[in-house]
């Protein structure tokens, strides 16, 4: 069996191909979005084990992204878990399916998740 299907959410395309090029060097599946609107979109045609989500999107920000995957329209995908990671730190209760925040100060922070992530 394969490694997890991550689904990584960022405006930011550096850190896109960062995170990308290193978990699919770890033999992960990833699949990138750059807007809320794509993410929702992917999560409604694929199955993910982990959606890597930044807070701050141009249209539909990440927080709108997490409610919309706790809605009924994406009642499959509920448990499907989030980590937040933005430049933003906030706690939101309503975001149950959140798992962890983690700030994205610096590559080097994001390194530090990639390895974390995998092991």
């Amino acid at each position: 069996m394969g490694k997890a299907n991550i689904l990584v959410v960022d405006d930011e395309e550096d850190l896109l191909e960062l995170v990308q090029f290193h978990l699919t060097r770890e033999g992960y599946q990833v699949q990138r979005a750059s807007t809320g609107e794509e993410a929702l979109k992917k999560v409604k045609r694929d199955q993910f084990n982990l959606i890597v989500l930044d807070l701050m999107l141009p249209g539909i920000d990440g927080i709108e992204v997490a409610k919309a995957l706790k809605a009924a329209t994406f009642a499959s995908r509920s448990g499907t878990p989030i980590e937040i990671v933005s430049k933003v730190i906030m706690r939101h209760a309503h975001l149950s399916t959140t798992q962890r925040y983690l700030g994205k100060d610096t590559d080097v922070e994001a390194m530090r998740w990639i390895e974390n992530l995998h092991g």
